[in-house]
């Protein structure tokens, strides 16, 4: 990402020398607002508060009265504040799914404090006032935006995308819906294998402030070429995200068993595929574990999710969904590579399953979603950077198969 850079220091408005900035109370240090800050464009600051609510942590900015020599409203001063009591108790378990969430979060919040809030959306440049009210319920209207909505779900009479229209203050209007989203990261709530999109990506193109290195834009396959239906606030029925029985399934990343979720508060009540904790095909636990190998599949950071029922020859009755040892093929076409008790076998985009002798067969999932999707990528780039063709590009910053040495 590039921004205009300052020519001289961030001073911060004298307003708050008897108020502390925002919600979060921040407490600016005296020199700040005397000599301030050089060879910065951004102020940023970070606190921590405890409390008992599902409050994972929030963002906003500070207003300044001095543009610092822009002639725009891009911010200046910001900041998060962070709950350590839901930190801790995740940092405790040692589980890197967890850990990883907490990467997605904090982008997320920043996200936030740089673009990403109705704070600042009546002051783009690049697109003037890229949301508006449609029927009651708030859109983004931005061209750009728009245009890429009607190529990512196949429909060619969009004319705005939905931002969520459910959840308190700090959430409608300020996300983008998750019924539409799905796993975006600025969808309102957090998901396991978040993507910052290239529709993110625009809202900050948008604005004006900011120039975006797309190709380090992650891939949404949730809700790709499902059509215009999709995009209405009736819950779709044929659409691959969603579903309506109960029972096993795979999630709709691949990333492990799932259940037909009804728990989130934000999906205008549509239930999706989502994942059981504990048959993620990157991290089970120890039963599942044991499941997995008993019945000729696999777990670690190349396992995914199949729908099969080769557990019945284990005796494992009722599992119709397994974790297998993955990968995808670009060399010729696209191909999901997967081995079941050792044996490697192949779907194509034109399979629809692939017999096992002996012990069943396997459903082929949807290749695009499946190799596209950040999970294609060893333990999907740890949430340290962006999964292209099967290899993670890692931020500035980390390194190795999956993103998960610092340098």
């Amino acid at each position: 990402m590039k921004v205009q850079r300052l020519t001289q220091p961030i001073k911060v408005d004298p307003y708050y020398q008897n108020k502390p900035c925002g919600a979060a109370g921040i407490v600016i240090p005296k020199a700040h607002f005397t000599t301030g800050v050089a060879n910065t464009d951004l102020l940023y600051y970070v606190k921590t508060f405890r409390e008992e609510s599902g409050t994972l942590a929030y963002a906003s900015y500070c207003p300044q009265a001095n543009t610092f020599g822009l002639a725009s409203g891009r911010p200046t001063v910001a900041f998060m504040n962070i709950n350590l009591k839901h930190l801790d108790e995740d940092l405790k378990s040692k589980d890197p799914m967890l850990l990883a969430k907490w990467i997605f979060i904090c982008i997320h919040e920043v996200t936030h404090s740089f673009v990403f809030s109705p704070n600042y959306f009546d002051k783009f440049l690049l697109e003037p006032n890229p949301v508006k009210k449609i029927n009651g319920k708030p859109a983004v209207v931005a061209p750009s935006v728009v245009k890429l909505g009607k190529e990512h779900f196949g429909c060619s009479t969009l004319t705005s995308l939905p931002l969520e229209d459910e959840g308190g203050d700090g959430t409608m209007g300020a996300h983008w819906e998750r019924k539409a989203f799905g796993n975006e990261l600025m969808t309102g709530s957090q998901m396991y294998d978040s993507v910052f999109s290239k529709f993110t990506f625009a809202m900050f193109t948008a604005s004006g402030w900011y120039k975006m290195n797309d190709y380090m834009a992650g891939t949404l396959t949730w809700g790709y070429n499902e059509k215009c239906d999709f995009l209405s606030y009736a819950c779709p029925t044929t659409s691959q995200e969603f579903c309506k029985v109960d029972g096993s399934h795979c999630s709709y990343d691949y990333t492990g068993s799932g259940y037909c979720s009804s728990s989130d508060d934000l999906s205008d009540k549509c239930k999706y595929w989502d994942s059981y904790s504990n048959t993620h095909c990157s991290f089970p636990d120890a039963d599942a574990q044991t499941l997995f190998k008993n019945a000729g599949g696999s777990f670690g950071p190349t396992a995914r999710c199949f729908e099969t029922d080769v557990a019945k020859a284990a005796r494992y009755s009722g599992v119709t969904s397994l974790c297998l040892d993955s990968y995808c093929d670009f060399k010729n076409g696209v191909q999901i590579k997967f081995k079941v008790a050792g044996t490697e076998y192949a779907c194509t985009t034109s399979t629809k399953s692939v017999t096992i002798p002996n012990k069943g067969t396997v459903q082929c999932p949807d290749v695009l979603r499946f190799c596209f999707s950040p999970s294609a990528c060893p333990n999907s780039c740890t949430g340290r950077g962006v999964c292209r063709l099967g290899t993670c590009n890692c931020y500035a910053g980390f390194s190795g198969s999956d993103c998960s040495v610092s340098k």
